[in-house]
């Protein structure tokens, strides 16, 4: 049941997110790029990353004193993950040292933003650490608190 809810509330907040930004053209292809991430020789990433490409949303729970946010959620396009990381796109400028609450499709991650950089008008990417992953089939499974109050 709390699988069924965690989706339905998923995909109302994903539609009620504003998506009016645009990726540049240098990145036409993004959604097309899926699956395991090349490394280079001067990759120093502690584990491998793989690309994943969809439509998520983000809350700030913990933003810096300096640049407050907006109460609601905001729209993400994901990037990649790893063991210990995450990257996505979005319309806000994000700063290293805020902490977010990351909606996907099948869970929800907590994650501190380590950087930062701007693609191009109201685009940028970011990078984040995990500090947590919320499955859905983990028996403890609980919503994000800002969520909750929002679960139909």
């Amino acid at each position: 049941m709390l699988e069924k809810d965690y989706r339905r509330l998923f995909a109302s907040l994903r539609e009620s997110v504003d998506w009016q930004f645009e990726l540049p053209a240098t990145m036409n292809d993004f959604f097309d790029r899926q699956g395991h991430s090349a490394a280079t020789g001067l990759n120093v990433r502690r584990s491998p990353r793989i690309r994943t490409r969809h439509k998520a949303v983000m809350h700030f729970s913990d933003p810096l004193p300096a640049f407050p946010r907006p109460a609601m959620p905001v729209a993400i396009y994901t990037n990649d993950l790893s063991r210990t990381g995450f990257g996505c796109i979005c319309r806000e400028q994000l700063y290293p040292g805020e902490r977010v609450h990351i909606l996907l499709p099948n869970c929800w991650l907590e994650a501190t933003i380590a950087r930062g950089r701007r693609l191009g008008p109201e685009c940028f990417e970011a990078g984040a650490l995990l500090s947590a992953a919320h499955l859905l089939e983990n028996p403890g499974f609980r919503l994000p608190p800002w969520a909750a109050s929002r679960a139909v």
